[in-house]
């Protein structure tokens, strides 16, 4: 049940998911400003109208949404883990601590080097969230570069969006390159 709720918002379009939170955090009328009202809080904040704390919302409801997806990894990796391994280390005197560096951890590495890969890529083309939530704005603080690649096309600069784009995904990849670089070495040791 609980694997279920906490895997539930990664069904969910992201898109989608920003405009529900769009209505929730409307200041005056949205469920939080109610809920808070009702709860006897004053408040008339707008967690828009700052670049912080609108890049605080769009980082909460970005790791919200995707957690499931991540939890389900790491669960697959830990239920692959043989429990002959734990039984073994517990026989020969093994403390919990030396169990979970010894065996968990380099069992886990395949299931952490996915999210690692996965969460890299993701945060750094992250584009419905903050289309639905803050359009880029307040200003500029909160555009990513696939926002800015949307704008440059459909402003008739088609071919900067595109260099933008290839810019883009030398900034991906690069990272990219070096995780898996650090989980070959690990993985080797």
């Amino acid at each position: 049940m609980i694997r279920g709720l906490v895997y539930l918002p990664a069904v969910i379009s992201p898109m989608i998911m920003g405009s529900v939170w769009y209505l929730l955090l409307q200041p005056g009328r949205g469920m939080l400003a109610i809920f808070a009202r009702n709860a006897g809080i004053s408040t008339t904040a707008n967690w828009m109208l700052s670049g912080g704390s609108a890049m605080a919302v769009l980082i909460l409801v970005n790791v919200w949404q995707f957690a499931g997806m991540t939890m389900v990894i790491y669960l697959a990796g830990l239920q692959a883990i043989p429990d002959e391994q734990y039984e073994a280390a517990h026989v020969e005197g093994a403390r919990e601590w030396q169990v979970f560096t010894r065996i968990t951890i380099p069992q886990l590495l395949p299931a952490l080097r996915i999210n690692v890969i996965t969460n890299i890529i993701g945060s750094l083309s992250v584009f419905e969230i903050i289309l639905a939530l803050t359009d880029g704005g307040p200003g500029y603080a909160t555009e990513s570069l696939s926002i800015y690649i949307m704008r440059m096309c459909y402003g008739n600069r088609t071919g900067f969006s595109t260099a933008v784009a290839m810019i883009l995904f030398i900034i991906i990849l690069i990272p990219v390159l070096f995780s898996m670089r650090f989980f070959d070495k690990l993985e080797d040791a």
